[in-house]
């Protein structure tokens, strides 16, 4: 069961979904990377994140993105998020703040680290991170693997190669370390091409529970905990 699966992935809840869109949208979405105005991209080169250029601004983008970000961020979408994830009352950004395209050259990097907690405009807390790889032709030696640490950020538990039409859907929280910490050993000519949206809620009032790995997963008892965690 897909919820089962979300809620008891290690080291914190995450799903991979492979051949996520249909593939001649996001052979229309990778080429519109390249469609992009170049003032329309902010690039970020830093200690802990080097090689990464990110435009969140939908008006610079062709259509094609357009309409696959305008999906990914309808209310239908949050509602399959909810659906899958267990957390209610989930709402897109139209502001696209940290999502929107994202392009990682050779020798790029980003290292581990936890997202921002609230939104700065809406004050809203994030709770789903959704990255669509879209490079076509991309190979797992070259690297760029998506790492989840443990929650003492000593190691990865698990390592996600960034394939074609792939995409992870994952919480966001204060122990959901992740990155891609090693420098990419893609060709010159290539780039770690990803759609990012983000999903986020109004901040729990109270504390919320959950099931033990070991557990059985039991529905109504998850909801009855998220219904607690915002009375």
């Amino acid at each position: 069961m897909i919820q089962h699966d979300f809620m008891l992935a290690e080291p914190f809840p995450h799903l991979v979904l492979d051949n996520f869109a249909p593939e001649a949208t996001l052979r229309a979405v990778a080429a519109g990377f390249d469609c992009v105005s170049p003032d329309a991209w902010v690039r970020y080169d830093d200690t802990d994140e080097r090689g990464k250029s990110a435009c969140n601004r939908v008006e610079a983008m062709p259509l094609a993105c357009r309409d696959f970000i305008a999906a990914l961020s309808s209310q239908t979408a949050a509602k399959l998020c909810e659906w899958i994830t267990g957390i209610d009352c989930l709402q897109p950004d139209a502001t696209l703040y940290g999502g929107g395209l994202h392009v990682t050259e050779r020798g790029g990097f980003l290292g581990v680290h936890l997202d921002n907690e609230r939104h700065p405009q809406t004050g809203l807390a994030r709770r789903l991170n959704l990255i669509v790889y879209c490079t076509e032709g991309w190979q797992e030696e070259w690297g760029g693997h998506f790492e989840l640490w443990d929650r003492a950020c000593t190691r990865p538990v698990k390592k996600i190669a960034p394939l074609w039409n792939r995409a992870v859907l994952f919480e966001t929280s204060a122990h959901s370390f992740h990155g891609h910490s090693e420098p990419l050993n893609c060709p010159a000519d290539m780039r770690r091409k990803s759609v990012a949206v983000y999903y986020w809620s109004e901040p729990r009032a109270r504390a919320r529970f959950f099931a033990r790995a070991d557990d059985a997963h039991d529905a109504a008892k998850e909801a009855a905990r998220l219904a607690r965690s915002h009375a």
